[in-house]
């Protein structure tokens, strides 16, 4: 074989290389949840959510606009009319993880009174308590593990048959994919409903940005903390000229996933 020949097969091999790499990089796993958040000491409605993987990055999504949502509640008690309205946008809620980075970035939809937010969040490793106790979810033997996270208290299934230590929303760290996961009062729950994978298509797993208000980790945990109080100036701040609300921070209620913090 000739110099030249050597070369052309050198380039060939080095296409087909790049031509793989590509198609890996392009090539993901898809598992769709069904997903309950804390609701004032209960679970909410069931939110569509699902989980996009790949080696190197893994996004979680809900409360997407195009996703099924549960309709719009009007709870009327006596002379009081309350209305449970589905909160939703073009982006969604996400926790977007790079494996090579110790940081996650996720975002909140917004409402009608407070902006969405966008967090460059710690990335907290979950000390996981691995039991024996094995159960079937779908066609996967799946196995107990328990955990604390920010404030509340884990199990989670999951399926080793599926060599990945990603997850719902932010539990992470098993080694296996978490199919099903409920904290310990049971406000928190989400469970896999489709598996699909090796998917290909264009779309890139990224941290998606627009016009959310942008915190770094000490600023999210100061939100949080007056989180009400600023929900009350919001509301306040959107009445017509010279009305009066006499409503308080300790009217609110609100029950995030986290009420703790490192």
């Amino acid at each position: 074989m000739n110099k030249i020949s050597k070369i052309i097969i050198a380039i060939i091999a080095l296409c087909c290389n790049i031509s793989l790499n590509a198609q890996e990089k392009n090539t993901y796993s898809k598992i769709v949840y069904k997903f309950h958040v804390p609701n004032n000491g209960k679970m909410s409605d069931e939110r569509y959510s699902y989980l996009l993987f790949n080696n190197e990055h893994s996004i979680f999504i809900s409360q997407r606009d195009d996703f099924p949502k549960p309709e719009n509640k009007v709870k009327q008690d006596g002379n009081s009319i309350s209305v449970k309205v589905s909160n939703s946008d073009e982006i969604g809620s996400y926790v977007y993880r790079n494996f090579s980075k110790d940081s996650i970035v996720f975002r909140e939809v917004g409402s009608k009174f407070m902006n969405a937010i966008l967090v460059v969040d710690n990335w907290k490793e979950i000390s996981w308590d691995i039991s024996e106790e094995k159960k079937k979810i779908g066609n996967y033997e799946c196995q107990k593990a328990s955990g604390n996270f920010r404030g509340r208290s884990y199990t989670a299934w999951f399926a080793s048959e599926i060599p990945s230590h990603v997850g719902p929303w932010k539990l992470f760290g098993l080694p296996g994919l978490i199919l099903e996961a409920y904290d310990s009062n049971m406000e928190f729950y989400v469970v896999a409903s489709e598996i699909i994978f090796n998917i290909k298509t264009d779309e890139e797993i990224k941290a998606v940005y627009n016009n959310e208000t942008k915190y770094n980790y000490e600023e999210f945990k100061l939100y949080r903390k007056n989180y009400k109080e600023e929900y009350v100036k919001s509301i306040k701040a959107k009445l017509p000229r010279g009305a009066n609300l006499n409503l308080k921070p300790s009217d609110i209620k609100n029950s995030p996933i986290e009420s703790e913090f490192e």
